[in-house]
């Protein structure tokens, strides 16, 4: 799937399953599988999120020592995998390995938490009351608090997110966002910057820098 391809899946998948009230609780969520057994364990590293064993029964486990919150985001890592991937055993590490497979649960985990169609208009109303009030905003953790995820978790989706982003604070409507992912606006030689450069700074967005990849 491309980046666009996900995040329609995943907005059928909400629609089946009427997630549409946020904060979404991934572990509350999964207990109600019955195919699903979730459980914490004692980990031997904290950089180990959780495991996804079995086939047609199948087994979660998230690590003990991590918050709530990580636990939130590797919990609904693990359902991905769960739902699009014919599984042996999938472990989630805190730096996702370089896999399609791990692109795959790791994007879509933070569209189903974070969906893009809300976090997209949030983001670009903190950079107009920053650029405004010349005012810094502690956005990461105000987010987090938002969404049940970490500060890390948002600010690898604003990353992720800049294209569109960078679109969006130009005038683009949110159903004409062109949705790509970075790999592919590297093949296409589109280069935006991180947008949370601008949260950080309150630098205003050049249209110049972006308006040349959105045409392509």
């Amino acid at each position: 799937m491309t980046k666009a391809e996900l995040y329609a899946w995943v907005n059928g998948a909400r629609n089946t399953l009427s997630l549409f009230s946020y904060p979404i609780d991934s572990k509350e969520f999964a207990s109600r599988y019955s195919q699903i057994s979730l459980e914490e364990l004692d980990f031997s590293s904290t950089q180990i999120g959780g495991i996804l064993k079995g086939e047609k029964h199948s087994f979660i486990g998230l690590n003990s020592c991590r918050t709530y919150f990580e636990q939130n985001f590797d919990c609904m890592y693990e359902l991905f995998h769960f739902w699009k991937h014919p599984i042996n055993t999938y472990t989630c590490l805190s730096v996702p390995r370089d896999t399609y497979l791990e692109w795959e649960a790791n994007e879509g985990a933070a569209e189903m938490l974070v969906p893009y169609y809300k976090f997209i208009p949030e983001v670009c109303d903190i950079y107009h009351h920053i650029t405004n009030n010349h005012q810094q905003i502690d956005y990461l953790n105000y987010f987090a608090q938002k969404y049940f995820v970490t500060p890390r978790v948002i600010q690898f989706r604003i990353k992720s997110l800049s294209y569109e982003l960078s679109q969006y604070i130009n005038g683009v409507s949110l159903s004409n966002l062109k949705i790509i992912s970075k790999k592919h606006q590297e093949r296409l030689g589109i280069n935006v910057p991180d947008f949370s450069l601008y949260l950080d700074f309150g630098y205003e967005l050049e249209w110049d820098s972006v308006i040349g990849g959105i045409n392509r």
